[in-house]
């Protein structure tokens, strides 16, 4: 006789189940007993079932135990029976078993049954319960006689089995069998298509009350009722076997693998982005018996994977194909298990869409072979999609020979691992060639570039690109007159002409204030206290050309002598880029200088340079102060410069021109200012009575004191 055993050898003072009733944990007291049970086969046959079926069945068996009064005691798998080992109160106890479901009719869906016993507890001891389990409910297996020759007669058929409403359909060799009820009017149905294009339908066996642990049989014999005749004549050899758990359930009688997943989803598709962390992708199995066989079908559309594009049958791999797959990520299970799995977790960090941005599928397909049947085949669903990433980029990132990006925007995706695959490309004629940043996320030219207008993009990979921006770059713009030599004169109601850098009015001077209270002649003798000499004048001494600027300390009257000195009249010479907006009449010797600052200029230097020569007056200082503003006024950059040293030679001296600011508009407007003394307005140093020779016009004596020649102004731009 066959056993199928599950032993429970360690007693317990009790076992408490916390969702029972008050009456139920009674049940469970010290002082119990034990069960220990055991199945058996009701049949004892020659053919015995695999070693390996023995604990995998019984532990699969449901298990039931009430007390005589009706009140559950244990209900479970014979599996979690063993793990509790519950130990039950002295006395009477119902105990019964079953394994499947009992279906009217169904495929594949074996059932059992353990006859019910009643079974008693003694304290202390443990009752052994050997319980006689059969099949309980029935089958049909169908053979052709002949099988080489249904092709001549049937195109195509299928065996229904029918019960009332409900029927099944299977054919020959499929390894499917109907399972039904005892008690029950089954019909078994022959449908197809002749090999003449007859529709076939033939009711060849009918069983008016099925009975359990039966196998009917049906062997179907075709044949002509005479050769060449169309007519397809049918007939039926049948029988009936008794049948045993011991001979049903390593074949026919035991389910079918399971075929399971862990982060993907069956007839479905997982979404994942690419550069996304890995995710779970396993595909698991569970049989009753050692799996005999696993085929996968890979079909990736990924092109770093799709090398591995084929059917696999795990019982025949090569070391080669085991190598591949191994390397790709692809972990693979052994034969010879009831459970494992196949696990593609380490492909999907590294998946990736098309090049074009487009998603990619990726398609698994797995079935198992166990107890000689074939699991369903399943189908799993990898799409790997376009991380989304936007290029951070503004025209205001252009220079004269630089322009640069802040880099992108990551809304999906790893941040980490698409930035450091990201370069950054230009293209000159539109957008049909790329050329790579040659500084990370800046491209700099070593020299102006003759183009200035650029297409800018991101590339991911070298294939997934960003949305382009334009660029255009800034024009290396000098100042108007920088090489001072445009000049004009203007006669003024005093004794001496005023002087006007340029025609553009681009330049200007505070001439205007040295000759702010202009009255026409004669000149009281009271007139002679207000200031009446220009600041700012060209000079004969120069680095090139004809001409230089002379910005000197004044403090002179209208004929440059007066011995009446005030404050508001010891002035520096000024020169800038912008328009004076001070004093220029008054009553009284008072008044300031203003300035509004800054003329119309669109590109940013980096330096300011220009050639000098200083003669200070008693330790003064000159000073230079560059200053650039945007549409808004606001200052974008700025650089000064001061010295008190005494050059005689002309000297190129530099000032650079600072943007504190990361982010910065464009230029709008342009200020550069020289002055001969930055003392301040009535406290220049200046010497009463000095002769000094003023430009086309001769030697004159007046009251002044350092002179600043500026000569050759140019802008750098290095950026």
């Amino acid at each position: 006789m066959r056993y199928l055993r599950l032993l429970v050898n360690i007693i317990l003072p009790f076992f408490i189940i916390t969702s029972c009733t008050q009456q139920e944990i009674d049940i469970f007291t010290q002082g119990g007993g034990r069960f220990d049970i055991t199945l058996v086969d009701d049949i004892a046959k020659t053919r015995s079932l695999p070693s390996e079926i023995t604990d995998e069945m019984a532990n699969n068996f449901n298990l039931t135990i009430n007390k005589e009064n009706g009140v559950k005691a244990f209900k479970g798998s014979m599996q979690k029976y063993n793990e509790q080992q519950p130990s039950f109160a002295p006395g009477k106890y119902l105990i019964s078993a079953n394994l499947g479901e009992n279906q009217v009719l169904a495929l594949d869906a074996p059932y059992y049954e353990a006859t019910p016993g009643e079974y008693e507890i003694t304290a202390g001891e443990t009752t052994t319960v050997a319980m006689t389990c059969t099949v309980a409910n029935a089958l049909a297996s169908f053979a052709f006689e002949n099988p080489e020759v249904v092709s001549s007669y049937l195109k195509s058929y299928e065996i229904i089995t029918r019960i009332g409403d409900t029927e099944v359909s299977c054919t020959v060799g499929d390894g499917k069998n109907p399972y039904f009820q005892e008690d029950q009017t089954v019909e078994f149905i022959l449908k197809g298509i002749s090999a003449q294009d007859v529709p076939v339908e033939y009711t060849f066996a009918t069983i008016t009350k099925s009975e359990r642990q039966k196998n009917y049989k049906y062997t179907l014999i075709l044949g002509g009722s005479q050769e060449g005749d169309a007519q397809l004549n049918i007939s039926v050899d049948a029988q009936v076997d008794i049948v045993s758990i011991s001979e049903t359930i390593p074949q026919e009688w035991l389910p079918k693998a399971t075929v399971t997943a862990e982060g993907l989803i069956e007839s479905g598709i997982i979404e994942h982005t690419e550069t996304d962390n890995a995710f779970t992708a396993i595909i698991n199995y569970q049989s009753f018996l050692p799996i005999e066989e696993m085929i996968f079908t890979l079909d990736f559309s990924d092109p770093n994977l799709s090398k591995l594009n084929k059917t696999y049958n795990l019982s025949s791999l090569s070391m080669q194909e085991k190598s591949d797959l191994n390397n790709a990520g692809i972990l693979l299970p052994d034969l010879n298990t009831n459970s494992g799995n196949l696990d593609f977790t380490g492909i999907t960090k590294d998946l990736l869409c098309a090049n074009d941005g487009s998603s990619l599928d990726n398609i698994i397909k797995v079935k198992v072979l166990s107890n000689h049947r074939w699991s369903e085949e399943k189908q799993y669903t990898i799409r790997t999609i376009k991380p989304d990433f936007k290029l951070l980029a503004d025209n205001v990132d252009t220079w004269t020979r630089t322009f640069s990006v802040k880099g992108c925007e990551i809304t999906s995706g790893n941040e980490d691992e698409i930035l450091s695959n990201m370069v950054y490309q230009y293209s000159t004629d539109g957008g049909n060639k790329w050329i790579d940043f040659n500084n990370g996320t800046t491209q700099i030219f070593s020299e102006q570039p003759e183009t200035k207008i650029y297409k800018v993009r991101g590339l991911y990979r070298n294939a997934l690109a960003t949305q382009t921006v334009d660029f255009e770059l800034e024009e290396p713009t000098q100042l108007p007159n920088s090489d001072m030599e445009d000049w004009s004169t203007a006669d003024t109601d005093w004794e001496f002409p005023t002087y006007i850098p340029g025609t553009s009015n681009f330049w200007d001077t505070n001439n205007k204030f040295t000759f702010r209270y202009n009255i026409p002649w004669p000149k009281d003798w009271y007139d002679s206290s207000y200031n009446g000499f220009p600041a700012v004048s060209y000079s004969a001494s120069k680095h090139s050309g004809n001409r230089s600027a002379e910005l000197r300390n004044t403090a002179a009257g209208p004929v440059g002598t007066s011995s009446v000195v005030y404050d508001n009249n010891r002035i520096a010479g000024m020169l800038y880029t912008g328009t004076y907006t001070g004093t220029t009449s008054t009553g009284g010797a008072n008044g300031s200088v203003s300035i509004d600052e800054g003329k119309s200029f669109n590109s940013r230097p980096t330096k300011l340079g220009f050639w000098y020569t200083y003669e200070p007056y008693e330790n003064d200082t000159y000073e230079v102060i560059i200053k650039i503003f945007d549409n808004e006024n606001n200052i974008i950059g700025s650089g000064s410069f001061t010295s008190s040293l005494a050059v005689s030679e002309w000297t190129q001296t530099f000032v650079d021109i600072n943007y504190p600011i990361e982010t910065i508009n464009k230029a709008a407007k342009i200020y550069v200012f020289f002055q001969s003394s930055n003392a301040g307005q009535g406290n220049v140093p200046y010497g009463k009575k000095r002769e000094i020779y003023l430009a086309d016009y001769g030697n004159e004596t007046t009251h002044y004191g350092s002179i600043l020649r500026i000569d050759d102004i140019s802008l750098v731009y290095d950026k």
